[in-house]
Protein backbone atom coordinates (compact mmCIF):
# COMPACT_ATOMS: atom_id res chain seq x y z
CA UNK A 1 0.00 0.00 0.00
CA UNK A 2 1.27 3.54 -0.72
CA UNK A 3 1.68 5.81 1.64
CA UNK A 4 1.12 9.56 0.78
CA UNK A 5 2.74 13.13 2.15
CA UNK A 6 1.60 16.34 1.21
CA UNK A 7 4.57 19.23 1.77
CA UNK A 8 4.35 22.69 1.81
CA UNK A 9 6.76 25.70 1.41
CA UNK A 10 6.11 28.95 2.60
CA UNK A 11 8.42 31.64 1.39
CA UNK A 12 10.11 33.89 4.15
CA UNK A 13 10.03 37.57 4.29
CA UNK A 14 13.22 38.02 2.30
CA UNK A 15 12.79 36.32 -0.83
CA UNK A 16 10.31 38.72 -3.12
CA UNK A 17 11.92 38.00 -6.04
CA UNK A 18 13.20 34.64 -5.74
CA UNK A 19 13.37 32.38 -8.84
CA UNK A 20 14.62 28.96 -8.37
CA UNK A 21 14.37 25.43 -8.18
CA UNK A 22 13.16 23.48 -4.74
CA UNK A 23 13.87 19.89 -5.24
CA UNK A 24 13.19 17.06 -2.50
CA UNK A 25 13.95 13.84 -2.15
CA UNK A 26 12.14 11.00 -0.96
CA UNK A 27 13.90 7.63 0.22
CA UNK A 28 12.59 4.73 1.73
CA UNK A 29 14.81 1.89 3.71
CA UNK A 30 14.23 -0.70 1.28
CA UNK A 31 12.74 -3.15 4.14
CA UNK A 32 15.60 -2.42 6.82
CA UNK A 33 17.09 -5.58 5.46
CA UNK A 34 14.42 -8.00 6.08
CA UNK A 35 13.30 -8.15 2.21
CA UNK A 36 16.62 -9.82 0.36
CA UNK A 37 17.22 -8.40 -2.85
CA UNK A 38 15.70 -5.37 -1.96
CA UNK A 39 17.50 -1.97 -1.14
CA UNK A 40 16.83 1.75 -0.63
CA UNK A 41 14.61 3.55 -2.81
CA UNK A 42 14.78 7.00 -3.61
CA UNK A 43 12.89 9.52 -6.27
CA UNK A 44 13.61 13.06 -6.51
CA UNK A 45 11.33 15.58 -7.76
CA UNK A 46 11.94 19.49 -8.39
CA UNK A 47 9.22 22.28 -9.15
CA UNK A 48 9.85 25.78 -10.25
CA UNK A 49 8.98 28.53 -7.84
CA UNK A 50 8.92 32.27 -8.10
CA UNK A 51 8.16 34.81 -5.29
CA UNK A 52 6.32 37.54 -6.10
CA UNK A 53 7.92 40.93 -5.33
CA UNK A 54 6.13 43.36 -3.12
CA UNK A 55 3.41 40.87 -2.34
CA UNK A 56 2.52 38.63 1.24
CA UNK A 57 0.35 35.75 1.28
CA UNK A 58 -1.83 36.67 4.32
CA UNK A 59 -1.71 33.85 7.09
CA UNK A 60 -5.50 33.66 9.56
CA UNK A 61 -5.40 36.05 12.03
CA UNK A 62 -2.46 38.39 11.17
CA UNK A 63 -2.43 42.39 11.48
CA UNK A 64 -1.27 45.02 10.03
CA UNK A 65 1.31 45.86 12.88
CA UNK A 66 3.04 42.16 12.69
CA UNK A 67 3.44 42.01 8.88
CA UNK A 68 4.50 45.37 9.08
CA UNK A 69 7.12 44.86 11.28
CA UNK A 70 8.89 41.78 9.67
CA UNK A 71 9.12 44.07 6.57
CA UNK A 72 11.21 47.25 9.02
CA UNK A 73 8.20 49.43 7.62
CA UNK A 74 5.17 50.95 9.47
CA UNK A 75 1.20 49.79 9.69
CA UNK A 76 0.69 53.26 8.09
CA UNK A 77 2.47 52.74 4.59
CA UNK A 78 1.19 49.09 4.53
CA UNK A 79 -2.69 49.60 5.37
CA UNK A 80 -2.14 52.89 2.43
CA UNK A 81 -0.66 50.61 0.00
CA UNK A 82 -4.14 48.33 0.17
CA UNK A 83 -7.35 50.09 0.02
CA UNK A 84 -9.04 47.15 0.00
CA UNK A 85 -8.31 47.43 3.99
CA UNK A 86 -11.29 48.89 4.91
CA UNK A 87 -10.07 49.26 8.79
CA UNK A 88 -6.32 48.87 9.69
CA UNK A 89 -6.66 46.60 12.82
CA UNK A 90 -8.39 44.17 11.07
CA UNK A 91 -7.52 41.99 8.21
CA UNK A 92 -10.59 39.55 6.54
CA UNK A 93 -8.95 36.32 6.25
CA UNK A 94 -10.42 35.53 2.76
CA UNK A 95 -8.94 32.41 1.69
CA UNK A 96 -5.18 31.27 1.17
CA UNK A 97 -4.64 33.24 -2.10
CA UNK A 98 -5.25 36.40 0.22
CA UNK A 99 -2.40 38.75 -0.12
CA UNK A 100 -1.64 42.57 0.46
CA UNK A 101 1.13 44.97 -1.48
CA UNK A 102 4.04 45.61 1.22
CA UNK A 103 5.47 48.34 -1.37
CA UNK A 104 5.77 49.92 -4.54
CA UNK A 105 7.45 48.12 -7.82
CA UNK A 106 9.82 50.30 -9.47
CA UNK A 107 11.29 50.37 -12.71
CA UNK A 108 15.67 50.55 -12.34
CA UNK A 109 16.67 53.80 -14.95
CA UNK A 110 19.64 53.71 -16.42
CA UNK A 111 22.90 54.53 -14.52
CA UNK A 112 20.92 53.76 -10.87
CA UNK A 113 22.22 51.79 -7.86
CA UNK A 114 20.73 49.66 -5.23
CA UNK A 115 22.64 52.14 -3.05
CA UNK A 116 21.20 55.15 -5.18
CA UNK A 117 17.59 53.91 -5.06
CA UNK A 118 17.92 53.36 -1.15
CA UNK A 119 18.69 56.82 -0.52
CA UNK A 120 16.73 58.20 -3.49
CA UNK A 121 13.36 56.41 -1.68
CA UNK A 122 14.66 57.08 1.81
CA UNK A 123 15.26 53.48 2.84
CA UNK A 124 17.88 51.61 4.37
CA UNK A 125 19.98 49.27 2.06
CA UNK A 126 18.91 46.93 4.00
CA UNK A 127 15.26 47.15 3.72
CA UNK A 128 15.80 47.30 -0.12
CA UNK A 129 18.08 43.67 -0.22
CA UNK A 130 14.90 42.14 1.75
CA UNK A 131 12.69 43.08 -0.29
CA UNK A 132 14.40 41.90 -3.64
CA UNK A 133 16.18 38.77 -2.94
CA UNK A 134 17.74 38.31 -6.28
CA UNK A 135 19.69 41.73 -5.72
CA UNK A 136 23.14 42.06 -4.89
CA UNK A 137 23.70 45.40 -4.20
CA UNK A 138 27.73 45.55 -4.76
CA UNK A 139 26.33 45.02 -8.28
CA UNK A 140 25.04 47.27 -10.64
CA UNK A 141 21.31 46.97 -11.20
CA UNK A 142 19.45 46.05 -14.56
CA UNK A 143 18.23 48.30 -16.76
CA UNK A 144 13.78 47.61 -16.43
CA UNK A 145 14.80 45.58 -13.58
CA UNK A 146 12.00 45.68 -11.05
CA UNK A 147 12.32 46.42 -7.70
CA UNK A 148 10.31 46.76 -4.75
CA UNK A 149 10.74 49.86 -2.97
CA UNK A 150 9.12 51.43 0.35
CA UNK A 151 9.41 55.13 -0.06
CA UNK A 152 9.88 57.00 2.72
CA UNK A 153 8.65 60.39 1.90
CA UNK A 154 10.24 62.46 4.81
CA UNK A 155 13.79 60.78 4.11
CA UNK A 156 14.16 60.22 0.77
CA UNK A 157 15.06 62.44 -2.51
CA UNK A 158 12.72 64.60 -3.56
CA UNK A 159 14.87 64.70 -7.05
CA UNK A 160 14.43 62.95 -9.98
CA UNK A 161 16.78 60.52 -11.43
CA UNK A 162 16.64 61.64 -14.84
CA UNK A 163 19.62 64.11 -15.93
CA UNK A 164 18.33 64.94 -18.40
CA UNK A 165 15.65 68.09 -18.53
CA UNK A 166 12.57 68.23 -20.35
CA UNK A 167 10.62 70.64 -21.87
CA UNK A 168 7.74 71.88 -20.17
CA UNK A 169 4.49 71.68 -22.85
CA UNK A 170 3.37 74.85 -24.01
CA UNK A 171 -0.09 75.82 -23.25
CA UNK A 172 -2.13 77.84 -25.18
CA UNK A 173 -4.96 80.18 -23.71
CA UNK A 174 -7.07 79.53 -26.38
CA UNK A 175 -7.08 75.51 -26.42
CA UNK A 176 -9.51 73.80 -25.46
CA UNK A 177 -10.00 72.51 -22.31
CA UNK A 178 -8.56 68.72 -22.36
CA UNK A 179 -11.68 66.29 -21.46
Amino acid sequence: AGVRRTLTWTPGYAQGGLSAELCVVAADTGGTGRCPGLGPKHTRHCVPVAVRRCEYALLFDQELQHIAGAFRTDWMRLWSLNPQLLHPDYIVYASPAATISVGHLMRVQPGEDAPGVARRMGMPLEQLQMLNHDIDVAQPLLQNQTLCVIPNSCAGSAGSSYRQRYAQPAFSRDAPPHP
